[in-house]
């Protein structure tokens, strides 16, 4: 009985199968195989990619540090670099005060060195405001110097504290001014628009050579002789019968200028 039973199942499954891959060979299940398969699909689909992720997510953990540690040490590199530029601010004016202090004990003069913090809001470019003011000895119509004895502008004013430089470019600047080695004045030096220099009122029958250097003549007030204001930079042309003029070049940058000395007077 139990045979039999056995075999009957064997008939029906094998007659079954036998019935299947005939309906698929035939095309008859091909419907019932797509909407199988787009159900597998759907289903097999977020399984991967939550596989992927699970894959992943140590990967993902070493990224985010890598990212937070790119980004701390882009930090420090900018910390780093912002601390080199100051250092390096800090050396050229410790440079320079030492410099001006070296120089000014060569000369017979008696100097006030000075930090240019500012510029005054009120006033054109052409102005400068100076750390040092009445309190250390500083008076209208000084002459304010840098380096060799190069005249850069006079102070037109002073505070407490604090001073107000006219540079020598300021179009209402103007000094009398000789040539190098030479004794009498051939003109007087004015500034042009607030970037350059000019050297006017030269005699008819004087011929400054280019490159020649022009400095101060003494014969201003406070301003003491052969301070260098610059040297001749272009051809001499006539302004009328009398007198003709010339464009001077400086041998410093206006907008480099940080530590200067004022000319209080001789010792």
């Amino acid at each position: 009985m139990k045979f039999r039973d056995a075999r009957k199942t064997y008939l029906y499954v094998s007659l079954t199968a036998f019935v299947i891959i005939l309906l698929a060979t035939i095309g008859f299940l091909k419907p019932i195989f797509s909407v199988l398969e787009n159900s597998i699909s759907k289903v097999s689909a977020p399984m991967y990619s939550l596989y992927i992720n699970i894959k992943e997510l140590p990967l993902w953990n070493e990224k985010k540090i890598l990212t937070e540690e790119v980004s701390r040490l882009a930090n420090e590199t900018r910390e780093l670099q912002s601390l080199k530029a100051r250092l390096s601010v800090l050396e050229r004016e410790n440079q320079a005060i030492r410099d001006a202090l070296l120089w000014a004990q060569d000369k017979d003069r008696e100097y006030i060195i000075s930090k240019i913090i500012g510029r005054p809001l009120h006033a054109p470019r052409t102005f400068l405001i100076l750390n040092q003011g009445r309190v250390h000895g500083v008076s209208v119509g000084l002459p304010v110097v840098i380096n060799n004895d190069i005249l850069v502008g006079t102070i037109v004013e002073t505070r407490d504290f604090t001073s107000y430089v006219r540079l020598m470019t300021d179009n209402e600047s103007l000094v009398s001014a000789k040539l190098l080695g030479g004794q009498e004045p051939v003109g007087a030096v004015k500034g042009e628009l607030g970037l350059s220099l000019r050297l006017t009122l030269i005699p008819q029958h004087l011929n400054p050579d280019m490159n020649e250097i022009v400095v101060t003549s003494g014969l201003d007030e406070f301003i003491p002789p052969e301070l260098i204001i610059g040297a001749i930079d272009d051809n001499i042309t006539d302004t009328d019968d009398f007198f003709k003029e010339v464009s001077l070049k400086t041998v410093y940058d206006t907008n480099q200028l940080n530590i200067v000395s004022i000319i209080k007077g001789t010792l």
